[in-house]
């Protein structure tokens, strides 16, 4: 499992945007609706221990595109 945490002033991985807060999921960075919709509307982050299943097709493909980057 990967831990999520905030951090802050960086830009998205996904939608590029830069907010005060982001979700760091890994080495990846996300703001708050990313990562809403991505990682929690989609049943991968467990809230009771701020994790996301670093084994999904979804965690994967960003993982990816943050290797590319």
């Amino acid at each position: 499992m990967a831990k999520a945490r905030i951090i802050h002033n960086t830009r998205c991985l996904c939608c590029k945007t830069v907010d005060k807060e982001m979700v760091l999921v890994g080495p990846m960075p996300f703001c708050n609706t990313c990562f809403s919709s991505e990682f929690v509307l989609t049943g991968l982050y467990n809230e009771d221990i701020c994790e996301v299943e670093n084994s999904s097709k979804v965690y994967k493909k960003w993982l990816k595109e943050y290797k590319e980057l």
